[in-house]
C-alpha cells in the first residue's frame, strides 16, 4: 500500500505513523515531515509504516479468533442447555407415566419422585435464573467495554462535534463600556468605561457586585489584559499610557505603575505566559516591547507598520508575533533568543482588518474589515512562511466597529471572532475544519465583550441595549 503525503509541498510516500493515543497532529508522516518536527515531542512513538500495516492485519487475525471463540461458546452453551431441556422432558415423562398408572401400589414411589421433581425444579429454576443473570451481566459488560472504547475514540477525534450554545443569564443596564477582562480564576470582572473609568465586580455564576471604581486615566480606557500568576492588571487608554494595577490581600487594586512612550491612543495589549512581557499597539503606528526588570520598562518599539495597530497575538511558544493595522498588512515578527529582541520576518498583503488570533504555532486566523469570510494562514513547513489556506463564511453586518479582539479558547477549542454586528462561535476540529455553531447578533456594530479563559461565560456590552449581557455556556 502506497500512500503520498498531503502536507504542502510533499510529494514523498508516507513512512511513518504515529501511535501515541493523545497525538493531535497529522499521524501519518513523510520523512520531510519528521525533518520539519513533527511529532518531535514524543517522536518515540513514532513506527515505520509498514509495522503499522503489520499491527492490522495481526488485529485482524486476533479479530478472527474471537470470534471464532465466541461461537464456539455460544455453540458449546446451546448443546448444554439442550441437554439440559432433553433430560427434564424424560424426567417429566416419568412422572406422568406414573400418574396414568396411579395406584396404592405406586402411591409411594409416585409421591417420592413429585416431591423430588418438585424440589429440583425450584433449584434448577433458582440456578438457571442466577446463571442467566450472570451471563446477561458478562455480556452488558463486554458490551460496555466496546461501547466506552468507541467513545473515547469519538471523544479523542470527534470530541468538538458535541452542540454547545451561550445561554443569556444576566442583563444589566449601564454607561458605555470599551473593554472587558476576567482574571484566571473568572471570579473578577474588569471594566473599562468611555467615561474614563474603570469598575471592578466581583463575579460569581453569572451575578456582578461592583467592589472599586478606579479613575487613574483621564481618557477613555480601551483595552484590558490580566497578568496569569498575580492578582494583577494592566489597562490601556486614550490618554497614551498604560497602567499596572495590582491586588492587595483585601482584593483592592492600587496602581502600581504608569508606563508611558506611546505618543497616541492605546488600542490592544496583551502579556506573554511568564507575565514579565507586556506588547503594545498604538494609533501612533508603533508595537512597543516591555519587559520586567525591577521595574516595567521599554525594550524596543516596532515601526513596521504604516497605519494605527488595532492587534497583536502571540503563539503558543511565545516565539511569534503577528499584528494588524490600518495599512493592509499583517506583519510576522520573530523573537530572538539570546537578544529578546524582534525581527520582522514576514508581511502579508490583506484586505484591511483589526481581528487576528493565533489558534497553534502553526495556524492563525484573519478577519478582514466586515467580509463574509474569515481566513486562515497556515504555516508552510519549507520555508516556514504563513500562506493563505482556506476562507470560512462568517455572518457580518452594515458595518463594523474595529474593536474586541478574536479569542481562542484551546479546552473548548472555541474560536470567538465579532464580525460586523454579529459574534461568531467557530468549533475548530482536530482535522483543521472550522464549524460555525453559534451566531449571536445584535443588530449594532458596537458591541464589546471578552470571553473567560475557560470559555464558561461570555460578557458584552453593545450601544442599542445599553446592557451589560452576561451569557454562559450550555451544551
Amino acid at each position: 500500500m502506497d500512500l503520498i503525503c498531503q502536507n504542502q509541498g510533499h510529494k514523498n510516500l508516507i513512512e511513518f505513523v504515529c501511535m501515541k493515543d493523545s497525538c493531535q497532529e497529522c499521524r501519518f508522516s513523510c520523512f520531510e515531515c519528521l525533518q520539519g518536527g513533527n511529532h518531535k515531542n514524543h517522536i518515540e512513538d513514532v513506527q515505520k509504516f509498514s509495522a503499522f500495516l503489520n499491527l492490522i492485519k495481526q488485529q485482524s487475525f486476533d479479530y478472527d479468533d474471537l470470534m471464532n471463540k465466541l461461537e464456539n461458546l455460544i455453540n458449546h452453551m446451546n448443546n448444554q442447555c439442550g441437554e439440559l431441556k432433553k433430560g427434564l422432558e424424560m424426567r417429566f415423562k416419568e412422572i406422568t407415566q406414573l400418574s396414568k398408572n396411579f395406584n396404592i401400589t405406586h402411591f409411594n414411589e409416585f409421591s417420592s419422585c413429585f416431591f423430588s421433581f418438585q424440589k429440583n425444579k425450584e433449584e434448577l429454576y433458582q440456578l438457571i435464573t442466577e446463571s442467566i443473570g450472570s451471563l446477561s451481566a458478562t455480556v452488558k459488560n463486554s458490551r460496555k467495554i466496546l461501547c466506552l472504547e468507541e467513545k473515547s475514540h469519538q471523544q479523542i477525534t470527534n470530541k468538538e462535534l458535541k452542540p454547545f450554545r451561550y445561554e443569556l443569564i444576566n442583563q444589566i443596564k449601564d454607561e458605555y463600556i470599551f473593554a472587558f477582562a476576567f482574571n484566571k480564576e473568572a471570579n473578577i470582572l474588569v471594566a473599562g468605561y468611555e467615561s474614563s473609568k474603570i469598575k471592578v465586580f466581583d463575579f460569581q455564576q453569572g451575578q456582578l457586585r461592583q467592589m472599586q471604581e478606579l479613575s487613574n486615566h483621564n481618557k477613555r480606557v480601551r483595552c484590558i489584559y490580566f497578568l496569569q500568576k498575580s492578582l494583577s492588571f494592566i489597562s490601556g487608554s486614550y490618554d497614551r499610557s498604560i497602567i499596572l494595577w495590582e491586588a492587595q490581600e483585601n482584593k483592592i487594586f492600587n496602581c502600581k505603575q504608569v508606563l508611558e512612550g506611546h505618543t497616541d491612543d492605546i488600542n490592544c495589549l496583551i502579556i506573554n505566559n511568564n507575565d514579565d512581557v507586556i506588547i503594545s499597539g498604538s494609533d501612533d503606528k508603533t508595537i512597543r516591547i516591555w519587559i520586567k526588570n525591577d521595574k516595567w520598562q521599554s525594550l524596543q518599539t516596532l515601526t513596521y507598520h504604516n497605519g494605527s495597530v488595532f492587534c497583536i497575538s502571540m503563539n503558543e511558544t511565545q516565539n511569534q508575533l503577528i499584528s494588524c493595522a490600518a495599512d493592509n498588512l499583517i506583519v510576522v515578527s520573530q523573537k530572538d533568543q539570546d537578544s529578546s529582541l524582534w525581527n520582522i520576518q514576514q508581511t502579508i498583503k490583506v484586505e484591511w482588518g483589526s481581528r487576528l488570533c493565533f489558534i497553534s504555532n502553526t495556524l492563525f486566523t484573519y478577519q478582514p474589515y466586515n467580509k463574509k469570510q474569515m481566513i486562515i494562514y497556515e504555516q508552510n513547513k519549507l520555508n516556514q512562511q504563513f500562506v493563505k489556506q482556506k476562507e470560512i463564511a462568517v455572518k457580518f453586518g452594515k458595518d463594523c466597529f474595529w474593536y474586541f479582539p478574536q479569542k481562542y479558547i484551546q479546552s473548548k477549542q472555541l474560536l470567538l471572532n465579532k464580525n460586523g454586528s454579529s459574534l461568531n462561535l467557530i468549533k475548530i476540529k482536530e482535522n483543521g475544519e472550522f464549524l460555525q455553531e453559534q451566531i449571536i447578533d445584535f443588530d449594532d456594530n458596537y458591541i464589546h465583550g471578552a470571553i473567560s479563559d475557560d470559555g464558561e461565560y461570555l460578557i458584552t456590552w453593545d450601544c442599542k441595549s445599553e446592557e451589560i449581557q452576561i451569557r454562559q455556556y450550555c451544551e
